[in-house]
């Protein structure tokens, strides 16, 4: 049982849904069914509010945060970009691919061989859009943001690919990092299930499907944010005075 002074009141809580909601056929349909079974109704929102909510929690909890860069929040089945400078959004778009959603189409699983590397990185490119290549310029740093993220971190200090303290990437670790996603040995596997047992079988979709992006802007700094969406979501919500406090 929740202690008493732990429970939240109902018209505290809030619930939202991103990609994996989106896609469905009549995605309305199941939140009716949601606020009817459990009394919450679920806040369904666009990839580029998605984008927007991601950046403000990022500028909520990076602390120095760049001030020109471009953040990434990739989930599984989309992955918003923002590019940013002086810490105002100037372009955001949300992409129809993320970490579970490659994996599937690419079928990759332990490993990720150098014919489907390829073929992954053509479709990344393929989708990343046009009109921001005006504002690449400005996205020397990618931040990371999103659960997907902090596990590279976990692996990535766990491996020995950045210290045991460290926030950020150079790319050139990065790529390093990247060879060992993309083939794991048995002992490296094993550490990915310990560490990251929820996402353990993205990490090579994930890791290639960054890499790209990176390699698409010039992105020379690659720094892991500790917040993402749902600190945007909870920001936006005390902004509109949403939230009543008993």
């Amino acid at each position: 049982m929740v202690p008493e002074e732990l429970r939240v009141p109902r018209k505290n809580r809030f619930v939202f849904a991103t990609a994996s909601f989106r896609r469905l056929r009549d995605p309305f349909a199941v939140i009716d069914e949601v606020e009817r079974r459990v009394g919450l109704r679920i806040d369904l929102i666009s990839g580029e509010d998605e984008a927007e909510l991601s950046f403000r929690g990022m500028l909520s909890t990076l602390d120095p945060c760049p001030s020109c860069g471009v953040m990434l929040d990739m989930g599984g089945g989309s992955t918003e970009l923002n590019f940013f400078c002086r810490r105002r959004s100037v372009f955001a778009h949300s992409c129809p691919f993320g970490a579970l959603s490659l994996k599937r189409s690419f079928d990759i699983g332990r490993s990720l061989d150098e014919e489907r590397h390829a073929l992954l990185r053509g479709y990344i490119s393929s989708q990343l859009p046009k009109a921001a290549s005006e504002f690449s310029g400005c996205a020397r740093t990618a931040v990371l943001v999103g659960g997907t993220a902090k596990a590279y971190l976990r692996l990535a200090q766990a491996l020995g690919s950045v210290p045991k303290d460290a926030t950020c990437f150079r790319r050139e670790e990065f790529a390093a990092f990247g060879r060992i996603l993309r083939s794991p040995d048995d002992e490296q596997w094993a550490l990915f299930k310990g560490l990251c047992p929820d996402r353990y079988e993205l990490m090579a979709s994930g890791g290639a499907a960054f890499e790209a992006i990176f390699d698409a802007y010039g992105c020379e700094k690659i720094e892991i944010c500790p917040g993402g969406i749902r600190e945007g979501y909870l920001a936006k919500i005390c902004r509109n005075g949403s939230m009543r406090m008993e």
